[in-house]
């Protein structure tokens, strides 16, 4: 994160013969009190202060350069001749990190969205997922029961049960040497040694499908669920009691959109779901087995990283949200009491931003501003629990499922 632009040392006049304009894919977005830059070329964010931020924005709507200055002088209560020099100090500074350029700026075009690749579907069950259409065959009844476990209750049919069907990619599960191997994806195969290896490869697979068709999403990883006013997300690493808490926020009637991952696009809708089964570990079962009395039924799959899981399917689900009602941020702590606070929301979007997963691409600045958006209307909270019950009926209390 880029240092404050404070300096108020006068770097001579920037009034010019040329215009000065924002450099392609740069980008100013304001966050509670704090203003955050964000480069798209360079895929770094930087923080403004509010004052320096109050100059971004004159010079964004096209605001002559005199009243800049005076806009400046006005707003700060300052002489004219030092609002002048912290306005050409900030000018000066911008053009030499290529956040402005002396207009019209060459060889750059403005972005568009490819156009997507498909064909016929071949063989196996279609999923529809994040809007795109996945065939996907299996070599053997096993694998194919450990993907049904984690995603056998997304929408699917047949291949073949009606005309030709278009899809965006059609996946193999072949058997291979000891073990399995994914084919249909442009990069080289992974071999996996066992079923339960095989669904979580083609999870990874079926997101990044998703992703190398619709460059400008992004992925968080973050469960998220619906409330009345919006999708409420689960957030932060891995092993802090979000899929514990999604599940049971599920359990009392909050319809999941996603386990784990979390798309946001640049266009409406906003969110976009990956509703998978809950990959509830050990060390959650005795928590959730008096909201899900099915949990003990539940076959135990050993993923690749050497944890022991179930998976639970959300008893509802659904796909799209325009709008995040709160962002929280939990962890789990055996024997803690619920305490709640408020995080700034730049300290929210860059704990957001450190797990994402953005495909092939780069966090384009359309996006950026989606995610930006998405915290201007959401609470963003900070939750330590150990009763997996009191927090959930917490987040149920002040963000109400959807009736």
């Amino acid at each position: 994160m880029g240092t404050r632009l404070t300096s108020r040392r006068a770097l001579g006049p920037w009034v010019g013969t040329v215009p000065i304009t924002p450099a392609f894919g740069a980008v100013a977005h304001k966050l509670d009190s704090d203003v955050v830059m964000f480069s798209e070329s360079q895929q770094r964010i930087y923080r403004l202060d509010k004052d320096s931020g109050s100059v971004w924005f004159d010079i964004v709507a096209g605001t002559q350069p005199d009243t800049v200055t005076q806009n400046f002088a006005r707003r700060v209560k300052c002489a004219p001749d030092e609002a002048s020099g912290y306005v050409s100090n900030c000018v000066a500074q911008w053009l030499a990190m290529g956040f402005l350029c002396h207009w019209p700026q060459q060889g750059l075009l403005p972005s568009v969205l490819p156009l997507r690749q498909t064909s016929a579907a071949k063989a196996g069950d279609i999923y529809s997922i994040a809007g795109a259409r996945i065939a996907i065959s299996f070599a053997d009844a096993r694998s194919k029961k450990a993907w049904e476990a984690l995603a056998g209750h997304l929408r699917k049919q047949a291949a073949g049960s009606s005309k030709t069907q278009v899809v965006e990619a059609n996946l193999s599960v072949d058997q291979y040497r000891d073990g399995y191997r994914i084919r249909g994806l442009s990069s080289d195969f992974t071999e996996y040694a066992d079923p339960a290896a095989v669904a979580v490869g083609l999870k990874e697979a079926v997101m990044h499908v998703v992703l190398d068709r619709q460059p400008y999403w992004i992925a968080l990883h973050s469960a998220a669920l619906r409330a009345d006013a919006g999708a409420v997300l689960l957030a932060g690493a891995s092993g802090r009691g979000k899929t514990t808490l999604a599940a049971l926020l599920n359990a009392l009637g909050m319809s999941a959109f996603s386990d784990d991952v979390t798309l946001v696009s640049s266009r409406r809708p906003r969110i976009w779901g990956m509703p998978f089964s809950f990959a509830v570990k050990p060390g959650s079962w005795d928590r959730l087995r008096s909201s899900v009395p099915s949990l003990d039924r539940l076959p135990e799959f050993r993923r690749p990283d050497g944890r022991t899981v179930k998976y639970l399917k959300p008893f509802r689900h659904c796909e799209t949200a325009d709008k995040v009602s709160a962002i929280i941020f939990p962890h789990f702590s055996g024997g803690s009491s619920l305490q709640i606070s408020t995080l700034p929301k730049m300290t929210g979007l860059l704990a957001l931003l450190q797990e994402a997963i953005s495909g092939s691409r780069q966090l384009s600045a359309a996006v950026f501003g989606s995610i930006c958006q998405l915290l201007n209307d959401a609470e963003v909270i900070e939750m330590t629990y150990g009763d997996g019950i009191a927090a959930a009926e917490w987040v149920t209390m002040h963000f109400k499922p959807c009736s």
